[in-house]
């Protein structure tokens, strides 16, 4: 995950040890790299797609050591430190150690599926709010 899509960011939950383990790392266009806390702030992805590299996941899920997978590939990340609008219902979900693919509640195979707006919520992704809950509540760009 060395390079960003020209225009776009690439958000993914960090697992590698250190200092920024759990936490979110979003790259931006130029290849900047910042950490957010997911305990301290919530991420407002737009039109954002999730992707995933399926063999590597097939891979993990098989049993083989984890390695960078997955990512969402999104226009613009915002962030927050409001705790409202309410948690989302709309669950996106990704762990290659049980399925080597996104999911959502009922295990539907997600990967390379747009949504409008994806938000963080601690360590967990909603897609069933609208960038119109956040008209109180102040974005900064994470760049």
């Amino acid at each position: 995950m060395n390079s960003t899509k020209e225009g776009k960011y690439r958000v993914r939950f960090h697992l590698g040890r250190g200092s920024n383990y759990l936490k979110w790392q979003v790259k931006n266009p130029s290849g900047f790299v910042s950490y957010h806390d997911p305990s301290a702030v919530r991420l407002v992805m737009l039109n954002a797609r999730l992707h995933n590299r399926t063999n590597v996941a097939k891979n993990i899920c098989q049993g083989a050591n984890k390695t960078v997978c997955a990512w969402i590939e999104c226009d613009w990340v915002g962030v927050t430190t409001a705790k409202t609008p309410p948690y989302g219902r709309n669950a996106l979900m990704y762990n290659p150690r049980k399925l080597p693919h996104w999911t959502d509640k009922e295990g539907k195979n997600l990967d390379n599926h747009k949504f409008d707006l994806i938000v963080s919520n601690e360590k967990f992704l909603y897609s069933n709010l609208k960038l119109s809950d956040f008209d109180n509540t102040h974005l900064e760009d994470v760049a």
